[in-house]
């Protein structure tokens, strides 16, 4: 694909790639990729939606990564949520770290909720960025769906995903360029088994938490960033969020749709940041 005019978050990028090469671990014969950064004691896993890796979320490592050691994962094909779990569970092993927060964004926030579920007594603060909990509903129309992801050619599928993206793209203002570029680029190497298995999850998550645990007694600290106009999370599911999880703070991100970390990035990551390292008081 055309690469685009280097810009300044193009070369911050090219640096995380440069100075902190992937890392490989195999966990039950299933290779995970991921990027390792950062001196902090505490680890911080990072989870983008369905299309992307972690590294998208590399603009926070020159503000984060003296406070935590920041992992950003690629999700390999795997069967469902247990074994999700479980390679996760080994790359924290891996990289030495006990206690982690968590920051999530739209499917991602899936994944972070379940690793919250299953392990509360490890997970410090978790971000849920334009997210939901899980919906037993959500699991039906998904489940009914999935014949699209099997029998559309995958040039049909990737054209489909760029034009939601492009539909983003709308409100972004700053970096558009670059952005296209690098989820054009993601989009392009996506498999048929890479949609499937974000689905296998997505209904696993559902399916497997018509309850969510009981968080009382949790110790930890929650953020939920909401875009203002974000078509996706519409009310119903903000007041299901706020009767999941009472205890957490809010963050309403103004002009921002569903993806606030593109559109509005000066305020998602003033919110983020202030909450996962607040400056200490004068």
């Amino acid at each position: 694909m055309h690469r685009e005019p280097e810009s300044d978050l193009q070369r911050q990028l090219d640096a995380l790639r440069r100075d902190h090469p992937p890392k490989t671990l195999e966990v039950e014969g299933v290779v995970w990729r991921y990027t390792a950064v950062g001196a902090g004691s505490e680890g911080l896993m990072l989870f983008p939606g369905a299309v992307g890796g972690g590294e998208v979320f590399f603009a926070l490592v020159p503000l984060l990564a003296s406070r935590y050691r920041l992992i950003m994962i690629t999700l390999p094909v795997l069967s469902g949520l247990e074994q999700l779990m479980r390679g996760l569970e080994a790359i924290l092993e891996s990289e030495a770290v006990d206690r982690v927060a968590m920051l999530g964004s739209s499917f991602g926030g899936m994944v972070v909720q379940a690793f919250l579920f299953r392990h509360p007594e490890r997970t410090t603060k978790v971000v849920l960025s334009a997210t939901a909990p899980p919906r037993l509903g959500r699991a039906d129309e998904n489940e009914r769906w999935q014949w699209v992801y099997r029998v559309i050619p995958m040039p049909l599928l990737r054209a489909l995903l760029r034009l939601v993206l492009r539909l983003t793209f709308k409100g972004v203002t700053v970096e558009r360029d670059f952005w296209r570029w690098y989820y054009f680029g993601v989009i392009a190497e996506l498999t048929r088994a890479d949609l499937e298995c974000r689905y296998r999850l997505a209904l696993d998550f559902d399916r497997g938490y018509p309850e969510p645990p009981d968080l009382s007694d949790w110790s930890g600290e929650m953020l939920v960033v909401q875009g203002e106009r974000d078509q996706m999370i519409k009310q119903e599911i903000r007041d299901l969020m706020q009767r999941t999880y009472p205890g957490a703070r809010y963050a309403r991100i103004e002009g921002a749709g569903h993806g606030p970390y593109l559109e509005r990035p000066t305020e998602w990551m003033a919110a983020v940041t202030r909450f996962l390292a607040p400056s200490p008081p004068p």
